[in-house]
């Protein structure tokens, strides 16, 4: 594959440039992606994180399974709400890894989660506000874009390439739980406002809030996860910031290249200058 284009595939190359990925943003083919600034990284047989020794008895194994599980699963999190660019590898690696611990315990007779929603359900759900929108932004950026195209095309093209196929569908699962988190919050904010305005009928508001993630999708799960106290954004705010990505998102054919070099060399905080760029189109 040649670097001077984004993938060997001319179909591929048009749908991505409709969305404002070109070659800059990276390259992919010959089951490698490399986003700009990093090194090739291979995605039809992804490496997991080292997992350690996992003992000797069944009850063992099984303990530090669920705990190096849950791990795994905060640290592609984490990984999503890190300030810059995206981390692929780092992202990959910790998916791969809540992958192995879920075959394993499931191995040891386990009720292990059976998909991505029931597994990162209660950990989105216990995400601040800041985190949130953080999150989905990232994932709404065309290093992300590029990524996610690329797993999809090596899982379609390459019958052996199972990792990209599994990485793929959590990623887009993870997706669509940060945005499902993102709107029952909103909800539930309109819903609270309105049952202080009538206090009469605070339990038909309290009825119809959505139900929670972790009902949902991990009714077997105790509960989300305690999230951070202080500092965090409203949920108004928290909805605008996602609003303005995924319009970005659609958007960023339109410009993007222009936009982000009027800015470019301005500090923006944690928002790069193409991510500013387009913040401000969208706004």
């Amino acid at each position: 594959m040649a670097d001077t284009q984004v993938s060997n595939n001319s179909a591929v190359i048009r749908e991505l440039q409709g969305r404002g990925v070109d070659q800059a943003t990276g390259t992919f083919g010959n089951h490698t992606v490399r986003l700009s600034g990093a090194k090739p990284l291979r995605i039809d047989k992804i490496k997991p994180d080292r997992i350690p020794f996992q003992g000797f008895r069944t009850a063992t194994r099984i303990a530090r399974g669920a705990e190096g599980l849950g791990q795994a699963a905060a640290k592609t999190l984490s990984v999503l709400t890190q300030s810059g660019k995206l981390d692929a590898r780092a992202l990959l690696g910790a998916i791969r890894t809540a992958h192995e611990y879920t075959q394993r315990l499931g191995k040891l007779g386990t009720d292990a989660p059976s998909s991505a929603l029931e597994l990162f359900a209660p950990h989105v759900e216990g995400m601040t506000n800041l985190e949130l929108a953080k999150a989905y932004q990232m994932l709404a950026t065309t290093d992300a874009d590029l990524l996610m195209t690329a797993l999809v095309h090596e899982g379609r093209s390459n019958p052996e390439a199972s990792d990209a196929r599994r990485c793929a569908e959590t990623l887009f699962d993870l997706q669509a739980l940060l945005l499902k988190e993102v709107r029952n919050r909103a909800s539930r904010a309109v819903l609270a406002r309105e049952a202080e305005k009538e206090p009469g009928n605070a339990d038909l508001y309290a009825a119809m809030a959505p139900k929670s993630l972790t009902e949902q999708y991990a009714p077997l799960c105790q509960g989300p996860l305690a999230r951070q106290a202080g500092g965090d954004l409203g949920s108004g705010a928290m909805t605008a910031l996602v609003e303005v990505a995924a319009n970005s998102a659609t958007a960023r054919g339109k410009g993007a290249a222009e936009t982000s070099a009027m800015i470019k060399g301005r500090k923006f905080g944690i928002f790069s200058p193409k991510e500013a760029g387009d913040m401000l189109r969208a706004a």
